[in-house]
């Protein structure tokens, strides 16, 4: 008998099976037309990884025995073959499906049907000596596992012993930068921001199988540093493996130092509302004195420029200090907030009709834009009146005589947009970070609470704030805030909920 070789131009050629003689028994041609049918397709469609021949000696072997449906030659062609497993998969279904006997009747397909189905036992015998009911459970099992690592929000590492990676589930891939291609190439220690932390989990791993949890630093592929709580272990067995988890800390350690920075600020806002409400007084009468000043002298004729611009001054000076004193009263007065119903474009309508004259003062244009619809929110009228104060008398300080300024509101989906810009020189890029901490400010004479006490202000309001500078010049602050949602309760007490 002689089975089909695809060659390179596509057309068989004789290859003979066994050593034996050309059969001419019909049953023998069949089994060679079989063979010759797995052989091309998979010499066609490059799936055999091993060499031809030995993909044939398989064949040779399974072939005959499923057509005849002798189940005990089909398991000892399996069990005998030294493809790999996934190969002699592939080769065991080909066969399979190339003597599917059609035209036999029921008994001859049953038993090529058990013929294969032993064969297959063989595979996973193979693969693993264990019932093939426990390989299913651990099967099952692993798929679980899978399912699990993908879930986690912790990340998940898997290394071999000379630390190359072999597995991260999704979290550790995308805190780490990494795609699946890339794990081969990147080695465990190079993840590490300092060299120190991966020679102790290492020196620690080899000493006592484990690395208990500790903070530690690891390095995005982007060049990033990120702060994280590190555990490993090592897994025996015959393949070992090293097991590493990590949780990101950098959302603990901005709301650690948010918390921290919070109660410094709110135990000097309470000192400092008690104090400023004792400067408050003194500071109205120096600038009442200087205003009386002012106007004896002029009246006798004895104003001097010099002392006009020394009264100047004083003023100014007072202006400043009393500014100061609303921002800490302020910050004081963030604990006890009275949140209702405010429609948003009557509030920042109210302030624009005031504050065009501050503007008009400057020369500058306000311009107002209040978008359509209800623009209503949760809110402290007094507060987000300093808001918008602080935004516009910032946006004025840097605009030009002659400038505008945009006061603007939209309705969003579930959000109304507060927006203000003016056309000034814009923003530093290296001032961007820092604008809304406390005591920062890019101007010469300014408190650095401004900015501070919009954000804590828009934060208390569950709202976000924002700053950028916009081309061609100038720069927008951006505040977001929840729109209003009715509360809905039942007729009968229930618990009540958000439309």
């Amino acid at each position: 008998m002689r089975l089909a070789r695809v060659s390179e131009g596509g057309a068989p050629k004789a290859l003979p099976v066994n050593g034996g003689p050309a059969a001419r028994d019909s049953g023998e041609r069949r089994i060679g037309q079989a063979i010759a049918r797995c052989l091309a397709d998979l010499d066609v469609r490059g799936e055999a990884a091993a060499p031809f021949d030995r993909a044939a000696d398989v064949l040779n072997g399974l072939v005959p025995a499923l057509y005849r449906g002798d189940a005990d030659a089909a398991r000892a062609a399996v069990l005998e073959s030294d493809l790999p497993t996934r190969e002699i998969l592939d080769v065991t279904l080909r066969a399979r499906l190339a003597v599917r006997g059609r035209r036999r009747g029921h008994r001859e397909r049953a038993e090529r049907e058990r013929a294969a189905d032993a064969a297959l036992r063989a595979l996973a015998e193979r693969e693993d000596p264990a019932r093939p009911e426990d390989i299913d459970r651990r099967r099952q099992i692993a798929t679980v596992h899978r399912r699990l690592l993908t879930l986690l929000t912790d990340g998940v590492l898997t290394a071999r012993p000379d630390g190359r990676l072999v597995h991260a589930n999704r979290t550790a891939r995308e805190a780490l930068g990494l795609r699946l291609r890339d794990l081969r190439e990147t080695p465990l220690k190079g993840l590490f921001a300092e060299k120190a932390d991966a020679e102790r989990l290492w020196k620690a791993v080899k000493a006592d199988g484990i690395f208990r949890g500790r903070e530690v630093d690891l390095r995005a592929a982007t060049g990033r540093t990120f702060p994280v709580r590190l555990a490993a272990a090592r897994a025996e067995g015959p393949d070992p493996r090293l097991l590493v988890v990590f949780r990101d800390l950098t959302e603990i350690r901005h709301i650690r130092s948010r918390l921290i920075e919070t109660e410094k600020l709110g135990a000097m806002a309470k000192v400092a509302g008690s104090v400023a409400h004792e400067i408050r007084n003194p500071l109205n009468a120096l600038f009442l004195n200087a205003d009386l000043l002012e106007e004896e002298l002029a009246e006798s004729g004895k104003l001097p420029a010099a002392i006009e611009e020394t009264l100047r001054v004083m003023r100014e000076e007072i202006e400043r200090l009393n500014e100061i004193i609303k921002n800490y009263l302020s910050l004081s007065k963030l604990g006890h907030a009275n949140f209702e119903r405010l429609e948003l474009n009557e509030v920042v309508k109210e302030f624009a009709e005031e504050a065009e004259e501050m503007a008009g003062r400057r020369k500058v244009t306000l311009d107002l834009r209040l978008g359509r619809g209800e623009t209503t929110v949760r809110g402290d009228r007094n507060m987000l009146r300093r808001v918008l104060v602080n935004l516009v008398q910032n946006a004025l300080d840097v605009s030009p005589p002659g400038g505008r300024i945009l006061l603007a509101t939209r309705r969003l989906l579930h959000r109304v947009r507060l927006s203000v810009r003016d056309r000034g020189p814009g923003l530093a890029t290296e001032a961007l970070p820092h604008l809304f901490q406390p005591f920062f400010s890019t101007k010469e004479r300014g408190t650095g609470l401004g900015l501070y006490l919009c954000r804590e202000i828009v934060m208390a309001h569950v709202g976000e704030v924002a700053l950028r500078s916009v081309k061609p010049c100038g720069a927008q602050a951006t505040v977001l805030l929840p729109r209003w949602r009715e509360p809905v309760g039942e007729e009968s007490g229930g618990a009540v909920g958000a439309r």
